[in-house]
């Protein structure tokens, strides 16, 4: 009789392990393809941005491409950071009444301003770091990680994977 209660005991908690496991990594996965459209996305506002600002002393294009910002942002647009959101959205509604010669107002100027200042915003909110911050010359074990651009470390490397072929690299010293 106690031999079927811990058997049944047994099965019970492989059982809510099995689906807390499966609950978790349920949730890792939908947090890792939510990560990878949310960086798309701002990859995507950051380019249509750009295009627009490219565009926007030219009536016609300006016209254009100011619908295919629209339409994107009606398919895109909770998937951006709050503050791109509404930065987005307020500067992007501003586009039409934008006078691109002469008769530029200070309402002009502080559309390009915070135009400008859009891009930034974009790339900010992504969260990534700046590739220049890893650390490009740490040592482990006498070899260099994540890439240096030591030459002569780089020929050393060389010559020592392909020493079977008799044809060394020459080092210029």
């Amino acid at each position: 009789m106690a031999e079927a209660f811990f058997g049944l005991l047994g099965v019970i908690v492989g059982c809510l392990v099995t689906i807390y496991l499966s609950h978790i990594s349920q949730r890792t996965s939908m947090k890792l393809a939510n990560i990878e459209k949310k960086l798309q996305v701002h990859q995507d506002a950051y380019r249509n941005w750009s295009y627009l600002l490219s565009t926007l002393y030219n009536p016609v294009l300006r016209q254009a491409v100011y619908r295919q910002c629209l339409h994107w942002w009606d398919s895109n647009c909770l998937y951006l950071e709050e503050k791109v959101r509404k930065e987005f959205y307020i500067v992007l509604r501003s586009v039409p009444s934008f006078q691109p010669r002469g008769k530029q107002t200070k309402e002009d100027e502080e559309i390009i301003r915070r135009a400008n200042a859009l891009l930034d915003l974009i790339a900010a909110s992504v969260g990534l770091p700046p590739t220049g911050t890893l650390p490009l010359d740490f040592k482990k074990e006498g070899k260099f990680i994540l890439g240096s651009f030591d030459p002569m470390t780089i020929i050393d490397e060389v010559n020592e994977q392909f020493d079977h072929m008799g044809h060394p690299i020459k080092k210029n010293e």
